[in-house]
């Protein structure tokens, strides 16, 4: 997230639903707020201005975090909507919250913010996820993802003649190429310049032309490090990376922090034999004419986009994962295929029923401490123990990106009656759904009776058909479960 001056904001790709009948809107966000305070950190929902009557609109605006959702949420029931009208909120420690805790609010330099529409008065009261039939109120979760072109460059400069250019006071300058077509050019220039306490080097940014394909409203976020090398064996970092943001109306040439006065240069012997001084020139420009996707899906329940309480971490959770990482305190063994897992006995009989009988009665295992299974391979194995003492899961889009590896941990957890579990398998399959693998979803959701997870599937074949039934995996599909196929579309004439 870039160190914005107060008053700058960040823009969202522009996202609507048909409740409101084509009207738009999108986010603006002020890492450091607008007018009152520069620790202030301000969202606001504003409407385009396109449309003529002033519409009624309730909305949610939550700071999301990797595990959970920031626990002040601003929400409005009903709020008037004019054209270009905005609402939103204030936060004053937001900032301070984001920058102590980076890596739940910031993961990879990513802040997320969650925003939910409804029209006043039809927001559906839904049931928890596992209560869910056929007949609940169902209400719309819209998604729009703005996908930022980011353009990287990495150049060595090198100066030639700088006890001339420094006598001159004189400039040199260079071309940054883009690697993107139609992207806008910028040029850097050098030269020596003297104030009042002494003479340092000094580099400018401008931006030298917009193509025509990128719009006025877009602005171009900068990202730059310049790096001195010695002519010896050392790198000397100038200064450190820097931002700056070229808005379509503002100054287009940005002044580089005075980042070394002459006297340290010629000090450091970074001035090479032959006279010339090499710069080595990191950026990254992130362009905003940007690509944008929509999905407009049904929302059953809460627990769709946020995680059930028990798979959110607690100080407790990460003690006994710990714990269990070490091998501290493991009591049975657990031996699969071709491999062995410490576990700790408590943990699996608080999580299981299965386990709970099994080791507190007369058996083989409760008397050796050792679990011999013979019907789950390793790598589920490994990730259900993984689950059962930290409750959740890592590197959850690797070992868990295809239907195959989820219906494989959802037997496992079926056998030992661990609910969550499979609750959190269903979880994941809806998240994963996609038109390359709604033909396996829909054979999960059919074998193991999976009532929600069939609903929300057939929703998606319904908006997604088109592309879905022109796929020979779906003709593959057809053409070996005519049955289930057959169920499904006399439940889609149903729901016409």
């Amino acid at each position: 997230m870039l160190p914005h001056q107060r008053g700058k904001y960040l823009k969202s790709a522009n996202f609507t639903t048909h409740i409101f009948d084509g009207v738009y809107f999108h986010l603006k966000l002020y890492p450091r707020g607008v007018v009152e305070s520069e620790d202030d950190l301000s969202c606001f929902l504003q409407r385009s201005k396109i449309g003529a009557s002033p519409i009624q609109v309730g909305f949610s605006l939550t700071l999301q975090a990797v595990e959970s959702f920031y626990d002040k949420e601003f929400s409005n029931e009903s709020v008037e909507f004019a054209n270009s009208t905005a609402w939103g909120f204030n936060s004053a420690n937001g900032l301070e919250l984001i920058h102590k805790d980076k890596c739940t609010y910031l993961p990879k330099d990513v802040l997320t913010l969650h925003c939910v529409l409804w029209s006043p008065g039809n927001k559906a009261i839904v049931p928890k996820l596992m209560n869910w039939n056929a007949e609940s109120p169902c209400n719309y979760k819209f998604s729009s993802r703005t996908q930022i072109q980011v353009n990287k460059r990495c150049m060595t400069w090198p100066i030639a003649k700088v006890q001339q250019l420094r006598a001159s006071f004189g400039k040199v300058y260079c071309l940054i190429e883009q690697a993107l077509q139609n992207t806008p050019k910028f040029e850097l220039s050098f030269s020596f310049s003297e104030d009042s306490n002494c003479e340092h080097a000094q580099i400018i940014i401008t931006q030298c032309s917009r193509t025509n394909h990128a719009s006025v409203e877009d602005c171009i976020f900068v990202k730059c490090n310049i790096i001195v090398m010695s002519n010896c064996e050392e790198i000397y970092q100038l200064s450190q990376e820097d931002t700056c943001l070229f808005e379509p109306n503002a100054p287009k040439a940005w002044h580089f922090p005075n980042f070394i006065a002459t006297a340290e240069l010629e000090a450091g012997k970074h001035i090479h034999m032959d006279d010339t001084l090499y710069l080595l020139c990191e950026f990254s420009f992130s362009f905003q004419n940007s690509e944008v996707s929509h999905t407009e899906l049904p929302s059953y329940s809460e627990s769709v986009f946020r995680l059930p309480e028990a798979l959110q971490t607690s100080n407790l959770s990460r003690s006994i994962k710990k714990f269990y990482t070490d091998a501290t305190f493991c009591n049975v063994t657990v031996k699969v295929e071709n491999h062995t897992f410490p576990a700790q006995k408590l943990i699996l009989c608080a999580q299981s029923p299965v386990f709970h009988a099994m080791f507190t009665n007369d058996t083989k295992e409760k008397n050796t401490n050792v679990v011999e299974i013979e019907d789950i391979d390793d790598q589920t194995m490994k990730i259900m123990l993984e689950y059962l003492h930290t409750d959740a899961i890592v590197d959850e889009d690797l070992v868990l990106c295809t239907p195959d590896d989820i219906s494989w941990l959802y037997l496992a957890a079926n056998k030992y009656q661990i609910s969550h579990l499979k609750q959190y398998c269903i979880q994941r399959l809806l998240s994963i759904m996609a038109v390359d693998n709604i033909d396996d979803i829909l054979t999960f959701a059919d074998r193991y009776q999976e009532h929600f997870l069939m609903s929300y599937a057939q929703y998606f074949l319904k908006t997604c058909g088109i592309e879905i039934f022109q796929t020979e995996t779906w003709y593959s599909f057809l053409h070996e479960n005519p049955s289930l196929c057959g169920k499904i579309m006399i439940q889609a004439m149903k729901n016409v």
